[in-house]
Parts: structure tokens; C-alpha cells; sequence
């Protein structure tokens, strides 16, 4: 069945020497494996660049429900980056939120509202002019309610430790050492409540940062079986100094 579709690009393989298969989280389709052929042919005139960390791309595609990969009639960019690829702190965090998104999304059912959210984060991200120090931090807070683990944000002077097992914040420290400090917790607190266009208000020292982030993904690797480990926020640490 041939259908159109718009897509994110995650994550590509060389396949030979002059195709790829490329996971793609479609609008249509959810996720899906693609196979691009001769797009690394010295005649593609550079067509690698579609494929790029998070490209938006607009696709004919010969869809099969029984096949594990599926073919590409046609592919076009849908959107062109205006300042990522020339900023360093935007690039390094567009690597970031692409490394959990590649090992967060495994359905191949689509998800209209998490395609949006991304796509809009994305954009605004290219866009913005504000100060983007904590981006990154209300992305993969915010992305938990797409996954179906958004914490609920009861924080108060009570509730003033949050429990990473249970989703919640409470009253006293719990018998295991899954938790934020208090500390942590106001700040996760404060994230939880952001919108996109405010999260500078949120002055973090870049040492909570860096253990915001590590408990983070602590909580992921909670709620997600078989969630691997993230390598690219080492790089924002060298980013971020």
C-alpha cells in the first residue's frame, strides 16, 4: 500500500554501501524501520543530510503491516534547521533529546499528540532566542506524559521528597534509595510545572543539573524495562561548564 506521511528521524545504519535503514517515527505510523537505497551514492548529492539527528522529513512509502521494513518511493525535508547545525549548546542538545527518544519510543502505533510534542520542541528549540540552559531538562520531564509515567506533581512544603518508585512526592524519605532530596525535589517540582517558553526562570547551579539529569534517567530506567543507558549528556556536561 503506498501512503504519504511525515516523519522524525531517530536513528540510521549503513546497509551497504550506498543504502540505510533509518527508524523513523512516523505521524502516520508510529515507529517504523525504512530502507533508503543509493542515498550514499556519490550521484545522492549530499541526500545524507536528510536523515540527520531529528529531521523532519515527508515521505511516499510502500507500507506493509506484515514487513519489519519497509520500502521509500519518495523523500523530501519537511523543515529546514535555521540555528541548530551553527550552535553548539542547541546542536549538543538536539543529540541529547535524540538519544532518549530513540531508546524511549518502541511502539509502532501512532501517537498524534507525542509526534506534536516533538515536533514543536524541536522547532522551538531551532527558533527560540531565550535561554535554553534547562531545555533539555523540561523535555525529558515533560516527555514522560507521552510514555505513560508523567509524575504527579504534589509537591508542597509536606510533600517535599519525591519518590521516584512511586511517581509522587511525599512526606518523608522512603526505605529505599530511590528519591530525590529536597533540594532536587522543589527543582523537579518547578520543572513539572514549566512551559516551554519559561524554564529559564528555573536557576539551577550546574551541579544540580548534572544530578537532576542523573536522576532522571534513574527514573526512566524505573518506569522503562530494558531502558539502556544514556551516553550524550556526558556531552552537555562539557557544554555546560
Amino acid at each position: 500500500m503506498i501512503s504519504k506521511t511525515k516523519g522524525i528521524v531517530l536513528h540510521y545504519i549503513k546497509y551497504s554501501e550506498t543504502s540505510v535503514i533509518v527508524k523513523i517515527y512516523t505521524e502516520v505510523f508510529g515507529l517504523q524501520s525504512y530502507i533508503i537505497r543509493n542515498l550514499r551514492a556519490k550521484k545522492a548529492k549530499n541526500k545524507m543530510s536528510l536523515i540527520q539527528h531529528l529531521s523532519f522529513v515527508d515521505m511516499v512509502v510502500y507500507h506493509n503491516n506484515k514487513s519489519k521494513i519497509h520500502n521509500i518511493k519518495e523523500i523530501k525535508s519537511d523543515y529546514q534547521f535555521k540555528t541548530i547545525p551553527f550552535d553548539i549548546v542547541k546542536s549538543s542538545l538536539l543529540v541529547f533529546i535524540n538519544e532518549f527518544l530513540y531508546k524511549t519510543i518502541y511502539e509502532e502505533e501512532p501517537n498524534k499528540n507525542l509526534y506534536n510534542f516533538i515536533v514543536n520542541s524541536v522547532e522551538y528549540l531551532d527558533n527560540t532566542e531565550a535561554n535554553i540552559n534547562n531545555f533539555h531538562l523540561f523535555f525529558i520531564t515533560r516527555l514522560t506524559k507521552f510514555l505513560g509515567f508523567l509524575p504527579i506533581n504534589n509537591f508542597s512544603d509536606k510533600n517535599n521528597i519525591f519518590n521516584m518508585n512511586e511517581g509522587e512526592f511525599q512526606n518523608k524519605i522512603p526505605i529505599h534509595s530511590h528519591f530525590l532530596n529536597k533540594n532536587l525535589s522543589y527543582y523537579f517540582s518547578l520543572l513539572l510545572s514549566a512551559n516551554i517558553d519559561n524554564t529559564d526562570s528555573i536557576k539551577l547551579s550546574l551541579d544540580n543539573k548534572n544530578l537532576l539529569i542523573e536522576k532522571i534517567i534513574e527514573y526512566y530506567k524505573i518506569h522503562i524495562p530494558g531502558f539502556k543507558d544514556i551516553k550524550s549528556h556526558r556531552i552537555l556536561k562539557a557544554t555546560f561548564h
